[in-house]
């Protein structure tokens, strides 16, 4: 897997409103597994991502950034 398919993958495992509103930043190789983040327009972080290259799973890690309310606000579904 590229790290070009592992954005793809994330794209669609966090949806098309979070994809428009946040970026996905520095996705990072290491070994089987990529370690992306979503970023706010600013580049602050708000999650990290695992991406599994062989099963292209994804999973968030840990409690590394803490969520603003507008972030929590914008993902709640109607």
């Amino acid at each position: 897997m590229s790290t070009g398919t592992a954005r793809m993958i994330i794209e669609q495992d966090v949806g098309p409103q979070i994809s428009e509103e946040y970026n996905i930043g520095t996705v990072e190789n290491k070994g089987r597994y990529y370690i992306a983040k979503i970023v706010r327009p600013d580049g602050s972080p708000i999650q990290r991502l695992l991406i599994d290259k062989q099963t292209g799973n994804v999973q968030r890690v840990g409690r590394y950034f803490v969520f603003q309310r507008q972030d929590i606000e914008r993902w709640e579904v109607d």
